[in-house]
């Protein structure tokens, strides 16, 4: 436990909701870097499920610097890249009129093609929307240059709309919209974009490049910054947080266990910390069996149970099973095996695919390179799977 521990604000247990940007701990270092590299070009904001990426937005949005104004949007729900557009020019009309100006380029197409601003979404047709979206670009630019700011579209689940339109059968819209955005970050140098969602972009990509030819890269321009797990001292003033909140003692011991155990994930610390304040008096002893109800049937609050379903999402019938080979193998072994280890224990499969299948594992955040050893993201997960796998 750290010395002189910052001093938190009381955090109400709030596993998985919406957090206040005053309740955002331990992000200070990501949403620096976040807006340093938004001086030169997009951000991808990339982590495993439920490590706070929508906190770190919630963040920056919250507390933008002075040259910077920021557009906040969740795209889960959106049904096709017309509601996609028609949001957007909500958006740009609401930023617009603040400074007393239209978005004359895209009310001028709108006028041509005979439609309603309030019904965008039901009249666009064809590759209207793609016409409508870069002027709505041309629009925000030519503000922007006059007031000499940039402008930043914060879109969370980028990659769930995107899932979600293929799911419709809409997968050329889908590429369109990707390749519309790349060219409109490449050719609009006052806006920029922070894309992230709970798919990775990683898995998206292989999606539509395995069933529909896609070939292109429309996030090659943008920085990839990855969300990390808390560090020791973010770890402990969340625990601190919340265990004034509940008025509870800020035993050390119990906080060091907690600390330890967590592993930094927040998530792990919300529900931990919700069950230990149910207690009357929390000790350090408590926190392993409370883990254990996390990770033990009925029920899945971590939402582990992800990691073993989507597999087959991702990897075609014969990497599937090979995936889990390789996993199941990590997993028997708490300190990760190397590459050279696997090679040599999966005989009857190439060489090349073993290192394949490690190398998407890994950007997909069920293993992490460690002193040359391919491991578990985290240990909580590790445990999952050897229980669910029979290990």
């Amino acid at each position: 436990m750290s010395g002189s521990p910052a001093i938190a604000p009381p955090i109400a247990p709030n596993p998985g909701g919406a957090l206040e940007p005053h309740q955002v701990v331990g992000r200070d270092a990501i949403v620096a870097d976040c807006w340093r590299a938004l001086r030169a070009q997009s951000v991808a904001l990339l982590a495993p499920r439920r490590i706070g990426k929508t906190s770190v937005l919630t963040k920056m949005a919250a507390e933008p610097p002075p040259e910077f104004v920021v557009v906040r949007r969740n795209l889960e729900g959106l049904e096709s890249t017309a509601e996609f557009v028609q949001v957007m020019f909500d958006d740009v009309e609401q930023l617009l009129g603040r400074w007393k100006c239209k978005a004359r380029h895209a009310l001028g197409l709108l006028e041509s093609l005979a439609i309603e601003t309030r019904y965008i979404k039901a009249q666009l047709h064809g590759p209207q929307w793609k016409r409508l979206l870069d002027r709505l670009f041309e629009d925000l630019d030519e503000q922007l240059a006059s007031r000499d700011q940039l402008l930043v579209l914060m879109w969370d689940e980028v990659t769930l709309f995107i899932a979600d339109l293929l799911r419709r059968g809409q997968a050329g819209d889908a590429m369109a919209l990707l390749d519309s955005l790349r060219a409109a970050r490449q050719r609009h140098l006052h806006v920029r974009m922070v894309l992230t969602g709970s798919i990775g972009f990683d898995e998206i990509l292989r999606q539509l490049r395995r069933t529909h030819g896609y070939r292109n890269r429309p996030i090659n321009d943008v920085a990839r910054r990855f969300v990390p797990l808390l560090d020791a001292a973010g770890s402990e003033q969340l625990i601190r947080g919340l265990l004034r909140h509940g008025g509870k003692p800020q035993d050390p011991v119990l906080i060091t266990t907690m600390i330890e155990r967590c592993e930094g994930h927040p998530f792990v610390i919300q529900l931990l910390a919700d069950q230990l304040l149910r207690l009357p008096e929390p000790r350090a002893e408590h926190v392993e069996p409370q883990l254990q109800r996390l990770l033990s049937p009925p029920g899945d609050p971590l939402d582990l149970n992800h990691y073993l379903e989507r597999i087959d999402k991702q990897f075609d019938e014969q990497q599937a099973g090979l995936a889990r080979a390789v996993l199941d193998m990590v997993a028997r072994r708490e300190l990760g095996l190397s590459r050279a280890q696997l090679i040599a224990a999966l005989p009857e499969h190439p060489r090349e695919a073993v290192l394949g299948v490690v190398r998407q594992l890994e950007d997909d955040f069920y293993l992490r390179r460690e002193h040359g050893s391919s491991r578990f993201m985290l240990e909580l997960l590790r445990r999952f799977w050897c229980e669910e796998r029979g290990l």
